[in-house]
């Protein structure tokens, strides 16, 4: 059975490509920025014991890992 995450026990091998050059448009800025402030969210809420819990324990009912939650949960209350 294929399960394409790393975390779940399969390791993926490939060259990293070349962004250097890359012109992005204005909405993919807008989304790169949107990420950035997810993955902020996610490292301060992951970074307060209490907060970080409550999303452990959600992450185990559902299967899931907590960092993934975090940055999941601030992509919604964002749309």
């Amino acid at each position: 059975m294929f399960e394409p995450y790393p975390f779940k026990g399969n390791m993926i091998i490939t060259k990293r490509p070349d962004m250097s050059n890359v012109q992005w448009n204005e909405a993919q800025q807008a989304q790169r920025a949107q990420f950035k402030e997810a993955v902020t969210y996610a490292r301060a809420a992951l970074a307060d014991l209490k907060v970080r819990a409550r999303y452990a324990r959600k992450a185990k009912r559902q299967g899931k890992r907590a960092w993934d939650l975090a940055v999941s949960d601030y992509l919604k209350r964002k749309s």
